[in-house]
């Protein structure tokens, strides 16, 4: 996993095992955010499901693949609450090596997929409109794991030094799945 990942960081490597992300599987991790943001509430509803397999479909992973059956087991089962935290720990350091195009058109896949599934219109209605509480708070976990953009930008200023920890090959396998 480290060399498909580009990292070589245990504190970053070792909680991505832990829940399951292998080399054959990696392109699963495309999809944690939006799972995360679909199980907030404990509870995975019929139009979540219904966007989570939209989400799969548009990223390019085929559910027969080893990602896809990671998918599946996703869905059919809650997965643990570090997953989140582990794929926040992966996207800021690979935020800090994408070039900045690179880095939002990432962000804006994430986000409007995630914001997508927080406002699913069967549990919106429910309570009343908008993301519950869990649900905000992964949202919020998101756009925290993207901010490094400003840090990056900051440093950018004082030094010229990228950070070498990470490769861009995942990225670069992303970007050519969805061109």
């Amino acid at each position: 996993l480290s060399a498909v990942l580009g990292l070589r960081d245990e504190r970053i490597i070792e909680p991505l095992l832990d829940l399951g992300i292998r080399e054959e599987n990696v392109t699963a991790l495309v999809m944690a955010p939006l799972v995360a943001v679909a199980w907030a509430d404990r509870t995975l509803d019929n139009e979540e499901r219904y966007y989570l397999l939209e989400a799969e479909n548009d990223l390019g992973i085929d559910p027969k693949s080893a990602a896809g059956e990671l998918l599946a087991v996703w869905l059919s089962h809650r997965p643990h609450e570090n997953l989140i935290d582990a794929w926040a720990a992966y996207v800021k350091e690979l935020c800090r090596v994408l070039e900045p195009a690179e880095r939002a058109r990432l962000h804006e896949d994430v986000s409007s997929w995630s914001w997508r599934i927080a406002r699913a219109i069967e549990k919106s209605f429910l309570r009343g409109g908008g993301p519950s509480d869990a649900e905000r708070a992964v949202l919020d976990r998101i756009e925290e794991a993207f901010q490094v953009e400003a840090e990056r930008e900051e440093k950018e200023n004082t030094s010229s030094d990228r950070p070498d920890k990470l490769d861009r090959a995942t990225w670069l396998n992303y970007v050519r799945c969805h061109d």
